[in-house]
């Protein structure tokens, strides 16, 4: 939009000065053609034009003599001709000559080549026959100067201000036409662009309300998008699925690995068993003994593994209608060992109207997330700290679940970063064993019930996991 409107602004202001400079220069020829006509007239028909200037004491002179002034005649006649040589007096000063433009307020001034004397102008009686502009004070005054058959010189002429008041003029309609113009087209470049990309736009509105995990094509079966963009579609859909292609071989592989090693993993547990169970020294009991834990170690990697890829793979979940406070007390249960060997106050933070409430959840999705928020709390928690498993009902009328613990906490800046697979906060040097896989799994079992995780460091120290469900919203849960 910025660079159409540039381009408009540069035609408009082009368009305008060709306009004025196209009148002004129109104007001007129409004066000049105006003083060529006049002069042909002039020549044509042989004007009279006065050959010379004569002064009033030299006409007085010759007129006294041509009728006997002072010959005898009466004072009635003197009279009579003292008012006929005033009446000569005065069309002997009545020339023309430039100067009446400006007097007299001449448009146009046919005069003698000559000037009268103390003109503020002065024509050289030698100049060459033609077009020239001078200056009279503040006004400009167009000239043509022209020769009757004669020989006569003589100068028709007319002030330039009529075509500065039309430049002025036509300059001012340029610019009020330039900035309508500008505006109106820019106002319809804006409506254009905006028209031409509304349906780039709702593509990409429809691109970002997928969910990452959504690598099917994109499907405009209503025709919304315009043939032009079909080509664009097509692209995006190929690309999807070789993404989606390379996305299920890399879960596969995940899959199959995980599986392939649970098997030799098995087997090497059950040796290791036997070998306790035989009578062996201290050291190589210790070191059996350490194997065990290793192999403890790879089951549970192998396992979480397992768990990411079927979440990362399953598609359709199954809901099922079950009791809030039931699933919360399994959980309890399943981690009260873990969380009894380090002496943790562990337990339920659920108002009573919470504890009679029914969902219809993926029950096996919603315990995946819940246990792994809380089994990360029992384990980075210290000895005799203290972990909730809370439930609470927001003023929005979201579901909120989590648990709530008197740890370390976790830095600002890894709060995102810890749902990386594999990520783990400390690196290399964590103390608490573990897979750096539980908020991972986690976060994509939040991501199959439409939930959003949220971890947060507690004022009071410690660390708050939480999820926020819609399930309260409606009692229409069928998009789950």
């Amino acid at each position: 939009m910025l660079a159409v409107s540039a381009i408009s602004l540069i035609a408009g202001a082009a368009a305008s000065a060709y306009t004025f400079f196209t009148v002004r220069s129109g104007a001007q020829q129409f004066i000049d053609e105006e003083l060529q006509q006049i002069a042909a007239v002039v020549i044509n028909y042989d004007m009279l034009i006065p050959k010379r200037w004569e002064g009033p004491r030299h006409r007085h002179q010759r007129l006294y003599r041509a009728q006997g002034f002072g010959q005898g005649r009466g004072p009635g006649w003197r009279r009579q001709q003292m008012l006929q040589l005033q009446s000569h007096q005065q069309s002997a000063q009545t020339v023309p000559s430039l100067t009446d433009l400006s007097s007299s307020r001449f448009d146009i001034v046919i005069a003698p080549l000559f000037g009268r004397p103390g003109d503020p102008i002065f024509v050289p009686l030698g100049v060459d026959d033609g077009l020239y502009s001078v200056v009279m004070g503040k006004n400009r005054v167009r000239i043509l100067a022209a020769t009757k058959p004669d020989g006569q010189r003589f100068m028709v002429a007319r002030p330039l201000a009529p075509i500065e008041r039309i430049g002025a003029e036509a300059l001012q309609l340029s610019v009020i036409e330039f900035a309508g113009l500008s505006l109106l087209y820019i106002l319809l470049a804006v409506l254009a662009v905006n028209a031409v990309f509304a349906a780039v736009n709702r593509v990409a509105k429809v691109i970002s309300e997928r969910s990452e995990h959504d690598l099917s094509p994109l499907d405009f079966a209503d025709k919304t998008v315009p043939q032009e963009l079909h080509a664009f579609v097509d692209a995006l859909n190929g690309m999807l699925a070789r993404i989606a292609q390379s996305v299920r071989q890399k879960e596969r592989f995940i899959a199959d690995a995980a599986h392939e090693m649970r098997t030799p993993l098995a087997a090497l547990s059950l040796q290791a068993e036997n070998l306790l169970s035989l009578p062996l020294s201290p050291e190589l009991t210790a070191k059996v003994k350490q194997l065990q834990q290793g192999i403890v170690r790879e089951k549970e990697l192998m396992n979480a593994l397992l768990q990411l890829a079927r979440l990362q793979n399953q598609t359709v979940l199954q809901p099922v209608r079950f009791k809030l406070y039931d699933l919360l007390i399994e959980i309890l249960e399943e981690l009260g060992p873990l969380a009894d060997a380090k002496n943790l106050d562990f337990g339920l933070d659920v108002p009573p109207e919470m504890q009679r409430l029914e969902v219809t959840l993926p029950r096996t999705e919603l315990k995946t997330v819940l246990y792994n928020l809380c089994s990360n709390a029992v384990k980075y928690t210290p000895e005799d700290g203290q972990v909730d498993l809370f439930a609470r009902s927001a003023a929005d009328g979201k579901l909120i679940l989590g648990a709530a613990d008197s740890g370390p906490g976790i830095a600002p800046e890894a709060l995102t970063s810890v749902f990386e697979p594999f990520f783990r906060a400390k690196g290399d040097t964590e103390a608490v064993p573990g897979t750096g896989l539980g908020l991972a799994i986690a976060q994509a079992a939040a991501a199959k019930l439409h939930g959003e995780l949220k971890l947060e460091n507690r004022p009071e120290g410690g660390l708050r996991a939480s999820l926020s469900l819609d399930v309260l919203k409606s009692a229409d849960t069928s998009e789950y």
